[in-house]
């Protein structure tokens, strides 16, 4: 990947533009219910990303992979 590739979510809290965090997650989310699977991290990620959008400071989080783990 090319070192200036950016995720389109990443551009957009950049922007201050609302992301498409809900349509992502939404289906993982159903699917999760449907097969009675826990998804942590896939429920607490909207939450997260509409707290940035609300920030309108941008991306908290480097356009680049990390292992960083969210807090709760």
């Amino acid at each position: 990947m090319d070192k200036n590739t950016r995720s389109s979510m990443w551009e957009g809290l950049q922007a201050g533009r609302r992301t498409e965090i809900d349509h992502l997650q939404e289906e993982i989310i159903r699917l999760a219910n449907q097969y009675r699977r826990p998804a942590p991290l896939n429920r607490r990620v909207p939450a997260l990303i509409k707290d940035a959008e609300s920030a309108k400071k941008g991306s908290p989080w480097s356009p680049r992979p990390s292992r960083r783990r969210f807090s709760r």
